[in-house]
């Protein structure tokens, strides 16, 4: 029976075969950086290196139930358990330097082979396929690119450091000699001190507990939190991939959504909280669920989330929804108002979920088109951003969700008495026209308004060149050279070449920027047309034999009118 008192082992010591460590279903990822690692080797040195011989060093508390399982610790058992694996490849690397001391290479290998191996028969071959099984005994998964990167920079990012610890070592047996000395301080003096509990608060705890420095993500206290009062554990664990497969990305990548994710999820589902206070009110506010409805819940907004955040990989459910739809989500991506994802999560989850399909795709396809025209006003009116924004999507979620909003009308009312819509098409082309889009450093927004009112402008919608291959192009340049657009003073540049009446989306080649770069209108004309068809606006814009400050005047009070028509109130 083990004991309910703490005790304390040398971390390799806890790590050896005789110890049957398991890795519970609900544990995260490898989540240690570089930092992380530069800070757990170079604290150990200075511990194994002080004046007058080493000195205990405590690592912190492992926390373990009654079957083995581990519920806090693994981080730190994984890393210990890398370093392990590169000090047995550097013992061999060290024996074949030359003739050495064979007593003094079996006593080197004898502090760490124990915790490599699975059981004292057990071949010792630290190959990729057997190193899945080792780290899996120390609590590392490495179920996410994310964390498989990771998982490869511990381990490089160990072995420089105990290279550089042994540069000064050339013999062999003086290399051997460190890392006996190495084995021995990590076998004994870098001690954890091990907590058993049982079982039902194990999980309470893995919640509640870090470790140096590394705080739990909220996907890994969720996790834990569902899966360890699930009544079958092996299916909540298939539910939790079924959400993290719905939230991964063109790259592989789900870790940064998953955060995301999860606050937009409940602020669209309950209310508003931040990063800091979301699990303590997530935990409130699912304690009396069932952990399959909790999980089911999270699992049907994940994949409207994922639409959301890619809705060019997501083009069929758009389909679904609606002509315009998939367009108008992009819109509201390319101009980095992220917060409207409280309410869009709503509208498709909540809205009109009653009714038949074509009533409630119908709705809800009214409903996201006028939300980016809302927000496009908006945003020239300097309405979308900031906390008081935020505060009031998700309070118009809230009202969906309990069916006070049932309506684009009703939506649309909110939006008036809340201050976040302004409805006179004059205050709007106004604004419009005055509002800069384009950045020096971004040219997202601008890009993501051209490609909108391309959209809007042209008849075959299946003909128009996906957004992000189509360049902007200022045509008064951002810096001309000596002699070039001597038509426009440093001043009148300053007013005019981020106006969204200089720039053209240009269907070319790679790099055609750099192609047109500060050439004047007339050279460019040229090129341009060279370059195949070209998107409406830009082909209107190929017309004019001049480029002047009237000429971007007259450009941008076309684009504003055409703005009055694509986003009325």
């Amino acid at each position: 029976m083990p004991s309910p008192d703490p005790v304390r082992n040398g971390i390799l010591e806890l790590l050896d075969f005789r110890h049957t460590l398991k890795t519970p279903a609900f544990q995260r990822s490898f989540a240690w950086e570089r930092t992380h690692i530069d800070d757990y080797s170079n604290d150990l040195k200075r511990a194994l290196d002080l004046p007058g011989g080493s000195e205990d060093y405590f690592l912190g508390l492992i926390v373990l139930d009654t079957s083995d399982q581990i519920q806090d610790g693994q981080q730190r058992l994984a890393t210990a358990l890398l370093l392990a694996s590169e000090m047995y490849d550097l013992v061999d690397q060290a024996k074949a330097l030359g003739p050495h001391d064979t007593q003094l290479a079996k006593d080197t290998s004898a502090q760490i082979i124990s915790a490599l191996r699975q059981s004292p028969s057990a071949p010792l071959a630290i190959s990729l396929q057997d190193q899945a099984v080792l780290l899996n005994r120390a609590g590392i998964r490495s179920d996410s690119p994310e964390s498989a990167k990771r998982l490869v920079a511990a381990r490089s990012r160990l072995r420089r450091h105990l290279d550089a610890d042994l540069t000064t070592r050339t013999t062999p047996d003086s290399q051997l000699g460190r890392l006996k000395q190495w084995g021995e301080f990590l076998r004994g003096g870098a001690y954890v001190v091990v907590l058993r509990v049982p079982p039902k608060d194990a999980h309470n705890i893995f919640e509640t507990l870090n470790t140096r420095g590394v705080r739990l993500s909220n996907g890994d206290l969720v996790k834990s939190h569902l899966i360890a009062r699930a009544s079958n554990t092996a299916l909540a664990v298939s539910k939790w991939n079924s959400i993290t497969d719905a939230l991964t990305d063109k790259n592989g990548k789900y870790e940064d959504d998953l955060e995301s994710f999860l606050l937009h999820y409940y602020g669209s589902r309950y209310e508003r909280t931040t990063k800091s206070e979301f699990f303590f009110d997530y935990r409130r506010k699912v304690e009396a669920l069932d952990a399959f409805v909790a999980l089911d819940s999270l699992l049907e907004s994940a994949r409207f989330y994922r639409a959301l955040a890619e809705p060019a990989r997501a083009a069929a459910f758009w389909s679904e929804i609606g002509p315009g739809t998939q367009q108008a989500v992009e819109l509201l991506n390319g101009l980095g108002l992220k917060q409207l994802r409280y309410l869009l999560l709503a509208v498709l989850r909540d809205l009109a979920a009653q009714q038949s399909p074509n009533i409630r795709h119908k709705k809800q396809r009214e409903a996201v088109l006028k939300i980016a025209a809302w927000s496009v006003r908006g945003l020239v009116h300097s309405q979308t951003g900031g906390g008081d924004a935020e505060r009031t999507y998700i309070t118009a979620a809230a009202e969906i969700r309990k069916g006070s909003i049932t309506s684009v009308d009703k939506l649309r009312q909110w939006f008036v008495d809340k201050d976040m819509l302004i409805v006179d098409n004059d205050l709007f082309k106004d604004a419009f026209k005055q509002f800069q889009f384009d950045r020096t450093n971004s040219h997202n927004r601008a890009r993501a308004i051209l490609y909108a009112l391309e959209y809007r402008k042209i008849s075959n919608k299946s003909g128009l060149t996906p957004r992000d291959t189509l360049t902007v192009e200022h045509v008064l340049p951002q810096s001309p050279q000596s002699g070039q657009w001597t038509h426009f003073n440093a001043d009148r540049r300053r007013v005019y070449t981020h106006n969204l009446g200089n720039l053209l989306l240009i269907d070319g080649p790679s790099r055609a920027n750099d192609l047109l770069a500060n050439k004047e209108w007339s050279a460019k004309k040229r090129l341009i047309k060279s370059w195949d068809d070209q998107t409406p606006l830009t082909t209107d814009a190929l017309k004019y034999l001049r480029w002047t400050d009237s000429t971007i005047k007259k450009r941008n009070n076309a684009l504003a009118d055409l703005a009055v028509k694509a986003w009325s109130s």
